[in-house]
């Protein structure tokens, strides 16, 4: 799987499957991003596989959203009054995708960003397994140079239990899919049929705990 790199804080795509074109949205939940939305946008902008933009702006104070505004006119933006937390503004942009008729939406927060052929490769892993209903690249830190430290957790728990496995043997390749029971939502491609069989994220949960949550329950669906 090819990266996707975080900073300090911790149109449609033209792939053929079943002779059907791909579209997706990329959704991006700001909150006082102005440090990272340009890189992050552009990573997004310049992905050999091309996504429409949607933000969901919590009530910045700072001048992301003025940046959005003046440098990126092809984005579409809404500002919330209050902070909403992550669960509910993403839940804002996956309705709004929805019913743009999007196959996927690809949840990405505003300090990370992604390489050239990420977008393609996890839309290609979805494509090519049914099954499965979320996929989510490598993350890496800000340098590029090793994995981010809370990847690290999911990797080494029971999460992904095959992975240490597979490592020690000599069985695993960089290209290779890893099941796992959880991974961050740092950078989700959810297709938008598990959204409509499982729901989006519950809004008891403000900031943390919902992307847990909501994995739970797509297993729980299968």
């Amino acid at each position: 799987m090819l990266p996707v790199n975080f900073g300090q804080e911790n149109s449609s795509c033209f792939t053929i499957a079943k002779l059907a074109v791909k579209k997706i949205i990329t959704i991006l939940v700001t909150y006082n991003g102005s440090t990272w939305i340009d890189k992050c946008i552009q990573s997004v902008l310049t992905s050999s596989c091309a996504s429409d933009i949607i933000v969901i702006d919590n009530a910045s104070s700072d001048d992301t959203v003025a940046i959005i505004r003046q440098r990126y006119p092809q984005v579409e933006l809404h500002c919330s009054e209050k902070n909403l937390g992550f669960g509910k503004a993403n839940n804002i942009g996956i309705k709004r995708a929805i019913a743009l008729k999007a196959d996927f939406v690809l949840l990405l927060n505003q300090d990370a960003w992604i390489e050239s052929g990420t977008l393609q490769t996890l839309v290609d892993a979805i494509n090519k397994n049914s099954m499965l209903g979320i996929v989510s690249p490598l993350h890496l830190n800000g340098a590029g140079t090793g994995l981010d430290r809370l990847f690290y957790q999911y990797l080494l728990r029971s999460d992904a239990d095959q992975f240490l496995t597979d490592k020690f043997l000599g069985k695993d390749r960089p290209d290779a899919l890893i099941n796992t029971r959880f991974v961050n939502a740092a950078c989700w491609l959810v297709d938008l049929a598990c959204v409509r069989a499982v729901g989006g994220f519950d809004p008891f949960f403000f900031h943390y705990g919902e992307d847990r949550n909501y994995a739970h329950r797509v297993i729980y669906k299968g």
